[in-house]
């Protein structure tokens, strides 16, 4: 007997598969904004996330920066004399305030401690630019020198070391020659521009003084103008040529200061070797920066003749001495307050640009190139570049081309131009601490305008922003 299969009549395919093929039910609004709500949060999340790296990654470079830009202003530019002058004038506060409190015993002793602990630093830090000196002067004659080793007793290794000399001084020579003129032109240029402003200053006040000439008796305008006409030969001192002359007279003065230093320094270690008893005594009597103090009776011969010659204008602030102050007399009293006012603020701005400009010339320029002649622009360029080298493992050890290209442009650059920046402005006569932070900022910006590039331009991020066109049902 067979068995038949038994089938239920009531089933119904189109029935059960019905389910299936029935059009999709739209969500309600309030589901969609739930969606919409959602993907807004993440994508805003996602966006802070950004936001917040780029914001490192920019506090990061200018950190990295400022401290490149700190190590190289310790171990190739000298010392600010800014910061020097600041401690000795906390020095000097301290000596003011001992002799106000010699009766406080307390007081009077927490002030020649803090003046000692000021006069020891000012004098490490002087004496620690002698390294950097050493230094620069060792790599200038690596670099220009064709050395000959004669110390050297084995001859195979003097030969091999001479013609190494030979090669490392054609190879860097005129690089280093180039590098030194190019600081060198740049820290003229700063200060041929200061005149320049100071001569607009003094033309704006000429010119004010001759509109108020008119109100002066023919006697005065005579004397007036007598004294514009004497003013303008005074300022002859300061024109781009003769300014051009007094650099040379620099630099000649400078022709033997790197010999000197080579004595100085042969002259310290023999007296350090042959003196063990007198050591100690002998080390704290050179705590200086040698180079200064060889150099300072010409810059102090400079600094005079700038003064005079400024005052020779505009006067002293004390004895009202000039030619311009000479015309204000003159011309004072025939003004009325809002005349006098403005004749007085334009002389004020003419006096303080020339001040600057001739300090920039006599003080500011002579120390540059005092450290220029020794080699300190070449020494700048290797040393910040060997810094930034390290940085750039980073970017040589990055996954991916993309990864490299995002760390080049939000990290590397930033670094080398904030560096850049920090030396560029030492070269123009900034002192090392605001060229140190401003170079800190501008590794700042640059690291924000590359995140700003990596992330809007090319699309490098960690996770792809998820579209709410892509997230929404349909």
């Amino acid at each position: 007997m067979s068995i038949q299969p038994i089938y239920k009549n009531n089933i119904n395919f189109r029935d059960n598969l019905g389910a299936y093929n029935a059009p999709l039910m739209r969500p309600t609004e309030a589901v969609q904004n739930t969606v919409q709500n959602s993907v807004d949060t993440f994508i805003n999340k996602v966006e802070e996330e950004k936001n917040k790296e780029s914001n490192k990654k920019a506090l990061a470079v200018a950190t990295s920066v400022t401290l490149l830009s700190g190590l190289v202003l310790l171990l190739n530019p000298k010392i600010s004399g800014k910061l020097i002058n600041k401690f000795r004038i906390y020095q000097h506060s301290m000596s003011q305030k001992i002799n106000k409190n010699k009766d406080n015993v307390v007081k009077s002793k927490f002030y020649k401690t803090c003046s000692k602990a000021f006069n020891g630093l000012v004098r490490v830090l002087e004496f620690s630019n002698n390294f950097n000196s050493a230094k620069d002067i060792v790599f200038k004659k690596i670099c220009t020198e064709n050395l000959q080793f004669s110390k050297v007793k084995n001859n195979g290794m003097r030969t091999f070391l001479t013609k190494m000399s030979s090669f490392f001084t054609k190879i860097f020579k005129k690089p280093y020659q180039a590098i030194t003129k190019g600081f060198d032109k740049i820290s003229q240029h700063t200060v041929f521009r200061n005149y320049k402003k100071a001569e607009k200053r003094m033309n704006s006040f000429e010119s004010i003084v001759e509109d108020y000439a008119e109100k002066l008796s023919p006697d005065e305008k005579t004397k007036v103008l007598t004294k514009l006409k004497e003013a303008q030969g005074l300022k002859e001192v300061f024109t781009r040529e003769k300014v051009a002359e007094r650099f040379l007279e620099q630099e000649k003065t400078m022709s033997n200061l790197e010999n000197d230093l080579v004595d100085k320094f042969k002259k310290y270690v023999k007296s350090i070797k042959e003196n063990k008893g007198e050591r100690s005594a002998y080390i704290k009597d050179n705590l200086s920066f040698w180079a200064q103090d060889i150099m300072q009776p010409s810059r102090e011969n400079f600094e005079k003749q700038g003064i005079k010659s400024v005052q020779n204008l505009v006067g002293n602030t004390k004895e009202k001495v000039g030619v311009y102050t000479d015309i204000i007399e003159i011309l004072k009293p025939n003004l009325n307050t809002n005349e006098r006012a403005l004749l007085e603020k334009s002389f004020k701005k003419a006096s303080k640009s020339l001040t600057k400009a001739n300090k920039s010339e006599c003080l500011d320029y002579f120390d540059k190139k005092r450290d220029l002649v020794v080699g300190s622009a070449p020494t700048d360029i290797v040393s910040a570049g060997a810094m930034i080298g390290l940085g750039g493992l980073a970017i040589g050890v990055a996954n991916s081309k993309e990864d490299k290209i995002s760390k080049t442009i939000t990290v590397g650059a930033p670094a080398v131009l904030g560096v850049g920046t920090s030396i560029a402005l030492t070269a123009m006569l900034f002192s090392g601490i605001k060229g140190m932070l401003l170079g800190g900022g501008t590794g700042l910006v640059i690291s924000k305008i590359g995140s700003i590039i990596d992330h809007k331009v090319l699309g490098n991020t960690k996770e792809k922003n998820p579209k709410a066109s892509d997230l929404q049902m349909a």
